[in-house]
């Protein structure tokens, strides 16, 4: 054959092959993954190299684009690994398109369809399940800017709005509470959805908030509700429903200020660390913005935990506690559930003049 192109008849064959099977194809082998995570893998076989511009892109089968999965295409000698930017999903087709010679990957014409492939879900896979709900409070003031939600395994993406949505006294949804991204607000693990309120209807005087108010209502009750036909990321429903439901009280305007900051010194060297807040703190803010250091800087390993029934945050360490005197470094950038930080408050009417403030702040304190 010329060119090293594959007759059309090969591609035929893999469509009716078994899933997870290696597709021999005029000496090119597809490996399917067999699990959540695994990368596909082309190879050529007895180890014979391949050739130098050789190319590989995967598609959704049966679905009507001419854009192919995003992911990085590792090459060696041998064989390429081409990972997905998120996992291959259980119970889903894929179609494997190779290119003889296109080193960049990007040519619009020459790429022949190889093989398709599904990948099964393990016979005793668990189901999924939500694990936290952040902010954990019962009562969420009505301009509450993000909720996040922990998953016990990766989870697809796709239209997660679909599956997720407040519901009033009723059971009645909300009209278009929430930012509707496209694939949601992943974290990199996709174990915790980020969902954001729509910030044109929770900033007063603008557009969306003059025309339909904020989603929620101070003095009323609500149910977050994420359904349960929404799936893992290996195609596993949640199979329950898990609701949240929560008062809601005024909104909270001012930006943070550290002089409503309490801290409580753990009164043993097993106890956590006790920090009392006016306000609740946006639980992914404080991981990313807090740090707890011992007398000569470093970091002392721990999980910041914010469900205390009020407002505040503990900080847990991993280790007990060793006698001495410690630092609570805190960013600027850090968040209150409104979004307002040290910085400034989320809703600031345009031309205010909004005080300058450090980077950062520390606490002290000490362990007997």
């Amino acid at each position: 054959m010329k060119s090293g192109l594959w007759p059309i008849l090969a591609f035929a064959s893999a469509l009716f092959a078994p899933v997870h099977s290696a597709f021999a194809l005029e000496g090119v082998a597809v490996l399917p993954p067999t699990s959540v995570g695994e990368a596909l893998i082309v190879q050529a076989e007895a180890d014979r190299p391949l050739p130098d511009g050789m190319a590989v892109r995967v598609f959704l089968e049966g679905v009507a684009t001419t854009v192919p999965l995003a992911g990085v295409a590792q090459r060696q000698t041998a064989h390429i690994l081409f990972q997905p930017q998120f996992p291959f999903r259980a119970n889903t087709f894929y179609r494997v398109e190779i290119h003889p010679d296109c080193p960049t990957g990007g040519c619009r014409e020459g790429w022949q369809p190889q093989a398709r492939f599904a990948m099964e879900s393990p016979a005793a896979q668990s189901a999924p399940r939500v694990l936290a709900i952040h902010p954990p409070s019962k009562v969420l003031p009505s301009n509450v800017l993000r909720i996040h939600v922990g998953y016990s395994q990766p989870m697809a993406q796709g239209d997660v709005y679909r599956h997720i949505s407040i519901l009033d006294e009723k059971g009645v949804p909300l009209r278009d509470p929430f930012l509707n991204l496209r694939r949601g607000l992943w974290n990199d693990t996709q174990t915790r959805l980020t969902i954001l309120f729509d910030p044109g209807r929770l900033k007063r005087g603008v557009g969306p908030n003059l025309t339909v108010g904020t989603p929620l209502e101070p003095g009323r009750t609500y149910t977050l509700m994420v359904s349960g036909d929404m799936r893992a990321a290996d195609g596993t429903p949640l199979g329950a429903d898990h609701e949240f439901a929560f008062a809601v009280e005024s909104p909270v305007y001012a930006q943070l200020d550290l002089e409503d900051w309490d801290v409580m010194p753990p009164l043993d060297r097993t106890d956590p660390l006790l920090v009392g807040t006016d306000v609740s703190l946006d639980q992914v803010g404080l991981e990313q913005n807090v740090r707890v250091l011992d007398a000569i800087g470093n970091e002392v390993a721990g999980r910041i935990e914010t469900d205390l029934g009020t407002p505040g945050w503990r900080f847990m360490p991993d280790r007990d506690w060793a006698a001495g005197s410690y630092r609570v470094v805190i960013k600027a950038d850090l968040e209150d559930v409104s979004g307002n930080s040290f910085r400034t408050p989320f809703d600031v009417a345009p031309n205010t003049v909004v005080a300058t403030v450090p980077d950062q702040f520390v606490l002290s304190f000490s362990v007997e």
